[in-house]
């Protein structure tokens, strides 16, 4: 009999098995402890993001608070809100009751304040009643609304140094700087506008004048016209009782029975040559007409010329005065400052 005897080592290949097992267990326990503290990482992300955005206990106290107050209480509430505010009523405008005390420097302020506006929207409705009925296709309308614009000019003067004087006599600094950054906005935008009228001024300038001789030369042709078909319609006539009934389709006042007795060409040459002499007439009267209108135009357009570029240049003029502009407050404190600093410095300090 053939005994088998327990061996007491594995054998080689069964030595590399439990080592490849080994490592692939190591890895294994590796990716799961990764895993784990990845997962650990995100809820701990997660609970500080939620504590991060839980409102806080004061906001929720108000709100319970508001939640368990009673109506009546509520009501009285606002009772007492809508008695300290002022009520606007017709009858306030006739009878005006002190809402809030300001000082004189203040109160001066808000009157030139609304003064300004309400030298504005004055100016603004004389202009658009000047502009009714609308004739977009005039170049005439245009010019009249332009000039209504050169004529508001020493009203807008005043109506920008009203608005300037403010910045001077007011006494709390946050409202005169939110209103100089008003102001500084609305000196840019009327300087642009200003600026963009003189290009408008002169281009429908052009236009009025193109338009005035056009018109004069449409009423010279006419003439022209109307006398040579006259002048040919004579000279086709061979009788005298043609040229009379020539004259009749014409409707001309003349003494036909003088004309029928008299000879055809003596007649014929005479209605020639006074049909020339009345073309002649018209068309000087024409062009002289026309002359003086244009002459009007031109002093009118220039003299608005002038007026448009005296608004553009003060309004420059108050933009750059409106930026460099500061609040009394601040003009008060900039000589403090530099008192304060010359004393604190004992080498610039000389005594005698």
């Amino acid at each position: 009999m053939t005994s088998s005897k327990p061996s007491g080592r594995p054998s080689g290949r069964k030595r590399t098995k439990t080592a490849g097992e080994r490592i692939a267990a190591l890895l294994q326990g590796w990716q799961q402890r990764s895993q784990a503290n990845r997962r650990q990482r995100e809820l701990r992300r997660i609970r500080r993001q939620r504590e991060q955005s839980k409102p806080a206990a004061g906001p929720q106290l108000a709100g319970m608070r508001k939640a368990l107050q009673f109506r009546g209480l509520q009501r009285r509430l606002q009772r007492r809100q809508l008695d300290r505010q002022p009520t606007r009523s017709p009858m306030g405008w006739l009878w005006p009751r002190a809402a809030d005390i300001l000082t004189a420097g203040d109160a001066a302020g808000q009157l030139m304040r609304n003064g300004a506006t309400a030298l504005l929207i004055a100016s603004l409705i004389g202009l658009v009643i000047s502009a009714v009925p609308l004739r977009l296709n005039s170049p005439n309308w245009y010019m009249d609304v332009l000039g209504s614009i050169g004529e508001t000019v020493p009203v807008l003067v005043i109506a920008c140094v009203f608005s300037l004087l403010p910045l001077v006599v007011s006494t709390d600094n946050k409202a005169t700087d939110t209103y100089r950054a008003q102001l500084l906005s609305r000196s840019r935008l009327g300087y642009i506008l200003a600026l963009l009228l003189l290009p408008l001024q002169l281009g429908f300038m052009t236009w009025l004048i193109g338009d005035t001789y056009a018109s004069s030369r449409n009423q010279i042709n006419a003439i022209r016209v109307n006398a040579n078909s006259l002048i040919q319609g004579a000279r086709q006539t061979t009788t005298t009782e043609q040229f009379v009934a020539f004259l009749r389709s014409r409707n001309l006042n003349a003494n036909l029975e003088s004309i029928a007795a008299a000879p055809l060409v003596q007649v014929r040459t005479e209605f020639v040559r006074s049909v020339k002499a009345q073309q002649q007439q018209g068309e000087a009267n024409i062009r002289q007409t026309t002359n003086s209108t244009l002459l009007r135009f031109g002093s009118s357009g220039l003299r608005l010329f002038a007026n448009l570029l005296i608004l553009a240049i003060f309004m420059r003029g108050f933009q750059m005065l409106t930026r460099r502009s500061a609040p009394t407050g601040m003009d008060q404190e900039a000589p403090q400052e530099t008192t304060s600093s010359q004393a604190e410095d004992p080498e610039t300090s000389i005594s005698f």
